[in-house]
């Protein structure tokens, strides 16, 4: 498996713009990512670097993997990135009144 372990100046940001067309496809930067390094990092509006899983296989073995967590309650879970100004709960990012999908533990506990 490829993945970007470091983020660099390289590091694309996130969201990543669309193109002209059917608003149904995925970016062409994201499809890039998907090929070439389906685990890697990207930058948020917050400058935070989060990790970016793009494909099915991928997304299974982090999901399945046990340093992986949701638990808030753990001492070493990472707290999420702060809302992006505007923010809405509609809007898709992530707010202070509406939950993450998925919690890091820190790498430490790996």
């Amino acid at each position: 498996m490829t993945s970007t372990t470091e983020p660099s100046a390289e590091t694309p940001e996130y969201p990543m713009p669309r193109a002209q067309g059917c608003p149904f496809d995925p970016p062409p930067e994201l499809r890039t990512l998907q090929e070439e390094a389906p685990l890697t990092r990207v930058r948020l509006w917050d400058g935070s670097t989060p990790w970016l899983v793009t494909r099915y296989a991928e997304q299974r073995a982090v999901l399945g993997d046990a340093r992986v967590s949701a638990d808030m309650t753990r001492p070493d879970f990472r707290a999420r990135p702060p809302a992006r100004p505007g923010a809405s709960a509609s809007s898709g990012w992530t707010t202070p009144s509406t939950p993450g999908c998925v919690g890091w533990s820190a790498p430490s506990s790996r």
